[in-house]
């Protein structure tokens, strides 16, 4: 399933999900995982998106943030 919050939130900053991915220390392949949620980020992981993407965890990472 689809984690749509992070997906919509990376759309809004006009970043491409590969700048995302440098600005957060992780690669592109990795990123496109945990947008699909095939992975789980680590803490850190989702630490460094949040603050990249102005974002609280919560809101990109609960059970809620993976629906439409």
């Amino acid at each position: 399933m689809l984690n749509v919050a992070l997906r919509v939130a990376i759309a809004a900053t006009g970043r491409t999900q590969k700048d995302v991915a440098k600005r957060a220390g992780i690669n592109q392949w990795r990123l496109s995982r945990i947008v699909q949620n095939d992975v789980t980020p680590t803490p850190v992981e989702r630490a460094r998106l949040a603050r990249i993407l102005g974002k609280p965890v919560q809101e990109l990472f609960s059970e809620a943030a993976g629906r439409p």
